[in-house]
This record gives C-alpha cells, structure tokens and sequence, in this order.
C-alpha cells in the first residue's frame, strides 16, 4: 500500500477497511489520528475488570412471588443506574444473582453487544435473565446485580463517534464529499478522548 506516515494510513482507509478486520481497521485508523494509547497498560484485559453493584437482603421475610422479585429488581436497577451515572461508568455484562432462604444461590450473567448504565437497560436486562434463566425459583432472601467490564462513559461516547467516523472513512466517495466534516469528527474525536483521559487520571 506505500504506507509510511500516520497520514498514509489515514488517506489508505478505502484499502484499510478491505483488506483488515473491522477491530484492525479501528486501530489502524485511531494510530493515523494520534488515538493510540495513553498509558502503559490502558484499555487492556485488566483495566476493564471493575465493576460496580447493588444488593438488598430482605430481613422482614423472603420473596416468593414474581410480581415481588420483578419489583424489588426494578428498584435496585434504578439505585445502581444513578450510581453508575454519578461514577461515570458504563458496563458490558450484567449479573443477577438470587441467594435462597438455604442459602443456596443462583446466578446468571448476559454479556452485551454494547456498554450499558441506564435504568432502562439494566430492568430490561435483569427481567429476561430471571425470565430466561432463574424462574421459577424458591423463596429469596437477598437479590444482587452486578455490572461489570466498566468502563468511563466519556470513552464509550468517544468509542461509538470512532466507529461512525472510521465507517464513514472507509467510503472513498463520502471522504471525497466530505472533507471539512472529516476533520471536524477527528478534532471532536480527538477532544472526547482528552476528556475521557482527564477523567480517569
């Protein structure tokens, strides 16, 4: 391809996204615009392990009903959402775990497609793994949902812009068409990765 320079690889996107994997072409054309890592270590396995959750034991008698368990996870997923929200965070797998009056526990986690940490995303998700997974289930004396792979939710932001910005990129004609708004998204990119940065110093 002749590439040699950052800008090579970033005037070579039409070739990129042809002849790479969408997870290579992304880093390709991140490296092109001075997107790479930060800091040794970042974005690797490690660093997006934590997690954040919420739990309730009910000491005044178990649930035995749906309606009870529907409610009580609703109530919990919406404290955990405004956690997540003051924290910045948004995560990729969720975990509900119901703990018996034995003591005995059942658990089932869904991995998404994309980072979640609204209310709405978390109810919905906690319903169709007690729907799917865990009902019927005997009487309960503790529910907890677990939300982790976090990560800042200024980089999510920054992460999805890229990804419509390097699909765009990989069209010839759009960059032909398009060159004053090729560099506004890069510059946007680029300012919502130094926000991303500034937070999780």
């Amino acid at each position: 391809m002749g590439v040699k320079t950052g800008r090579d690889l970033f005037d070579s996107a039409a070739n990129l996204i042809i002849a790479f994997t969408p997870h290579q072409y992304t880093f390709l054309i991140k490296c092109s615009l001075g997107l790479g890592q930060q800091r040794h270590g970042e974005g690797s396995v490690a660093n997006m392990q934590r997690g954040i959750s919420i739990s309730e034991t009910f000491y005044r008698g178990p649930l035995e009903t749906k309606a009870q368990f529907q409610k009580k996870i609703a109530s919990l997923a919406k404290e955990l959402a405004k956690r997540m929200e003051r924290e910045e965070l948004g995560g990729r797998v969720v975990c509900l775990k119901l703990k018996m009056t034995d003591f005995y526990s059942r658990a089932k986690q869904e991995k998404q497609n994309g980072y979640v940490w609204t209310y709405e995303e978390i109810k919905t998700i906690c319903f169709r793994l007690l729907d799917q997974h865990l009902w019927p289930c005997p009487p309960i004396r503790l529910i907890r949902i677990r939300v982790s792979s976090c990560k800042n939710t200024h980089e999510i932001k920054a992460d999805r812009r890229m990804e419509e910005f390097t699909t765009k990129l990989g069209d010839e004609e759009w960059r032909q068409q398009n060159t004053v708004e090729l560099a506004q998204v890069g510059n946007r990119v680029r300012h919502e990765k130094a926000l991303s940065l500034q937070v999780s110093k």
